[in-house]
């Protein structure tokens, strides 16, 4: 529940594929704490994972997504309410089964663009926390993905490509240091990830 894997906790590697099995893990194993991804490729990007996902116990599918489901229930919302306040956020199809539905697999560029917009927020978010306030990469994402969830909470209309709600987000999660330069950061991440908007838009 600590996020790092412990001695005696039980682990395992996916496959060429992303796919992972825990079929030898009794129930109660299986319940005894959430999914944690870490380390390898993301086979999103091609590029070396170096922050972290999570699930709740139970989940087929680790992802941006799933990780931001965790955190919300996390804060004491139930599975159905994180579901459905980040689907309603996103535009996604609410009936998407986010824990358990792989978008490249089902070939849904949307849902796999939005992982793609979390992963970039929270990923760069967490690279500025370890770089200006001497954070922990690993500790970098728990709060970025953490502060994310809250910041969901309280603007259920937060858009990955405004500059505007990303900067609010920044600003909160590094207690708005005044050594950075937050409308620049801002700008650029939401350029990125418009980029990863238009690419879908002009399939």
């Amino acid at each position: 529940n600590n996020g790092i894997l412990d001695a005696g906790e039980n682990s395992t590697t996916t496959d060429a594929n992303g796919d992972f099995s825990f079929s030898e893990l009794t129930q109660a194993e299986l319940d005894a704490g959430p999914i944690v991804a870490f380390g390898g490729t993301d086979i999103s990007t091609g590029l070396p994972f170096e922050g972290f996902y999570t699930a709740p116990n139970g989940s087929t599918t680790v992802s941006p997504l799933s990780t931001l489901m965790h955190e919300l229930v996390k804060d004491g919302l139930t599975e159905n309410e994180a579901e459905s306040l980040i689907a309603n956020t996103f535009g996604l199809d609410t009936n998407i089964d986010l824990l358990n539905y792989d978008p490249i697999q089902e070939q849904n560029p949307q849902v796999q663009a939005i992982a793609v917009q979390i992963a970039n927020l929270v990923n760069l978010s967490a690279a500025l926390l370890s770089n200006v306030e001497g954070q922990d990469e690993l500790d970098a994402s728990l709060i970025a993905f953490d502060s994310f969830a809250q910041i969901l909470q309280d603007n259920p209309s937060f858009d990955l490509s405004n500059p505007a709600d990303i900067e609010t987000f920044l600003r909160e999660i590094t207690n708005n240091n005044p050594s950075l330069d937050f409308e620049e950061i801002s700008s650029n991440i939401a350029n990125i990830n418009l980029q990863v908007e238009q690419a879908v838009d002009a399939q």
